[in-house]
């Protein structure tokens, strides 16, 4: 039978006041036709460093902002969702660190939260295309990006005692396809051997043990913003990505205005002289919040405690005309810069960053 513990926290998991609105009108039919992309298993390789192990069990809690997806990215100008097939990341990770690293005849269980674990493939401002050399710097730009982060505690009689954080990012010049099982055991093994090089004997004299309250509320802490607790969305331009957490927009005079390339958002000056601007994070009309990227506005929406927006990100390259068209149905020529550079604006599905605001 499962600790009252794991049962609370589980259940609040899949509970209605945890779980969120599903992704709605583009983001919902964007996110629908995307095929996955399907990892392996990680596997412990022999090359990474070890220590002696000092744990017998782990026990993985998943409080990811989105526990239904585990990334986005681009395999040959073509977006995929990233998973391990019909296995979930709590159980994957479980998996692997207990059958690696766990030591029956030692009796300190962990409990592992996993607070993030995506995969992505960030680009380059500029993409090159060509033959040739150019051709190896165009699979440069299809690199893979993995952040992991967890909070772990020492399961005691007394309670749980907070043990350590981890947070890393591991970049790789791979495809996700070829790499994505080995850079999630990298980022594990660095998760253990930091548990490992811990004074467990030190830790346990002298921090206070948690209730299982505490650490339910310490591991949602991310999810207490006013974006995610308020009942409606205030009116109002997001200067910064604080501003939107706190569901908190400026007020000020704007407008909003559709060309040809998007919907752009102009703001008055000193003078009262409308211009357009390009670096606010984003806006609200009251019912939808938009993100801005490279000056234009995209509606944007909600998944669990994840932001997702399908917008067009603009990118210098090389290529011809015909060539940046040809190349892949999600680039859309948008102008000339150099005598041999267009810019091409390539459509594709960004999620945020619950604590930066970064596009992912």
């Amino acid at each position: 039978m499962k600790p009252l513990f794991f049962l609370i926290l589980l259940t609040a998991l899949s509970s209605d006041s945890f779980a969120q609105e599903k992704p709605s009108g583009n983001v919902d039919k964007y996110l629908s036709k995307l095929p996955n992309l399907n990892l392996k298993l990680p596997k412990l390789p022999a090359e990474l460093p070890q220590s002696e192990n000092h744990f017998s069990k782990f026990t993985i809690l998943d409080y990811r902002p989105d526990v239904s997806r585990t990334g986005i990215c681009t395999v040959n100008n073509e977006e995929r969702q990233i998973s391990f097939k019909e296995m979930s990341v709590k159980q994957v990770v479980n998996d692997f660190l207990n059958n690696n690293y766990s030591v029956s005849a030692i009796s300190n269980e962990l409990i592992i939260v996993i607070k993030k674990l995506w995969y992505s493939s960030p680009q380059p401002s500029t993409i090159r295309s060509g033959s040739g050399a150019d051709d190896r710097k165009t699979e440069e730009i299809e690199k893979s990006k993995l952040q992991f982060a967890a909070e772990c505690y020492l399961k005691k009689e007394e309670g749980f005692i907070p043990f350590a954080a981890f947070d890393t990012t591991i970049l790789s010049n791979h495809q996700l396809i070829n790499c994505g099982s080995s850079i999630l055991a990298e980022a594990l093994n660095a998760l253990v051997q930091k548990l490992n090089a811990k004074n467990i004997e030190r830790i346990v004299a002298t921090r206070t043990p948690f209730d299982k309250f505490r650490v339910d509320s310490i591991s949602r802490r991310a999810f207490q913003h006013k974006i995610y607790t308020d009942d409606s969305l205030m009116k109002g331009v997001y200067m910064t990505f604080n501003d939107f957490l706190q569901n908190k927009p400026v007020k000020v005079y704007y407008e909003t205005k559709k060309n040809k390339d998007g919907t752009s958002l102009y703001l008055k000056n000193e003078n009262g002289t409308l211009y357009a601007t390009r670096t606010i994070w984003g806006f609200c009309d009251g019912k939808t919040f938009y993100i801005m990227i490279d000056g234009y506005l995209f509606p944007a929406c909600r998944n669990n405690y994840t932001f997702y927006v399908v917008g067009l990100k603009g990118y210098k390259t090389g290529m011809s005309l015909g060539s940046a068209m040809a190349s892949s149905p999600l680039l859309l020529a948008t102008g000339a810069t150099k005598s041999n550079d267009k810019v091409i604006r390539i459509q594709r599905l960004f999620s945020v960053d619950n604590e930066t605001g970064e596009l992912l």
